[in-house]
């Protein structure tokens, strides 16, 4: 028998020892009922299995889900952090030199940000420093 006819009879014999009781199944021979019995138990163990693994997926795509929120999250308050920094950065130079060679490195960092994340990004005025140290 090919492995095709042995699965569709396994799959019958399954079938028909789940929908005998058992005075019906006392009818058979015993060979025949233990053949009977041990398609249902494998069919019943293959059941089985296949609903552990769809928890098991289901579980793992719930803990996947969470994860993917906390990281968001900690994306969201890195971003603050490095905005608050960048803007600390923006009035650190100002007050050392107005003139100095910093400056050209200052207007190269917020044309940098600005293209990277678009004007007012900060909700401040670009190389002001509004809002950052000042009432």
């Amino acid at each position: 028998m090919d492995g095709r006819r042995c699965r569709t009879k396994i799959t019958d014999f399954a079938g028909e020892a789940d929908a005998g009781d058992a005075p019906a199944l006392r009818d058979y021979t015993p060979v025949k009922r233990l053949a009977l019995i041990a398609c249902l138990v494998h069919k019943a163990r293959m059941r089985v299995r296949d609903d552990l693994a769809t928890m098991f997926c289901k579980r793992v795509a719930t803990k996947i889900k969470k994860a993917k929120m906390e990281l968001e999250e900690i994306r969201l308050a890195e971003r603050e952090i490095i905005e608050a920094l960048i803007g600390n950065y923006r009035v650190v130079p100002k007050g050392i030199d107005a003139d100095g060679p910093a400056q050209p490195a200052l207007a190269k960092a917020v044309e940098t940000t600005a293209e990277t994340r678009g004007p007012g990004c900060f909700g401040r005025g670009v190389g002001t420093g509004a809002g950052v140290g000042e009432p």
